[in-house]
């Protein structure tokens, strides 16, 4: 009669690194959600004025064509917060003491395409120096997409709060 010897059997090892993998790959989606969660987190209790000059600078840094207008900045980008790659109409402008950020495509006639942000309260004005003027304006946005334009290297935003302090920025971008 022989006798066992003593450690595990090839069945048994293969059964124990198979539950092991499946207890290691339900760590890391616990760690992978919470990681995810700690980034909107982080995105949530940003500064707004820092996530305004984070959205300024990813806008303008694929933009190819921009338009300074009175109260606010409009421009042609790549990219879409969203993600989508098709050319999108960004524009900033300042309605009832918020600063708004809307996006849609360019050849969009309806306001159901249009996708708005309230990026920062309590403002009164804002203003873009070193963009090139607004030529005639179009609802669609068409006007942009007839002719490129360079985008400036540097810009100089100024932001009036309602309580009349203003504060200036140069972004510059390339």
């Amino acid at each position: 009669m022989r006798g066992r010897s003593s450690g595990f059997t090839l069945i048994e090892a293969l059964l124990s690194l198979v539950i092991t993998s499946f207890l290691l790959a339900a760590v890391l989606q616990v760690v992978a959600l919470l990681a995810r969660d700690g980034e909107r987190e982080v995105e949530r209790t940003m500064p707004a004025r820092t996530r305004l000059l984070e959205l300024l600078r990813r806008d303008l840094e694929s933009a190819w064509r921009l338009d300074g207008r009175r109260g606010g900045l409009r421009l042609l980008t790549h990219r879409s917060l969203s993600g989508e790659p098709a050319p999108v109409l960004v524009e900033y402008e300042v309605s009832d003491g918020f600063l708004v950020r809307r996006e849609r495509q360019p050849a969009s006639r309806t306001s159901d395409d249009t996708r708005a942000e309230l990026v920062l309260p309590g403002v009164a004005r804002f203003e873009v120096a070193g963009a090139p003027p607004a030529e005639e304006e179009t609802p669609d946005g068409a006007a942009l997409l007839d002719e490129p334009r360079s985008v400036p290297d540097r810009l100089t935003l100024a932001l009036t709060a309602e309580g009349a302090m203003t504060e200036h920025w140069v972004l510059v971008l390339r």
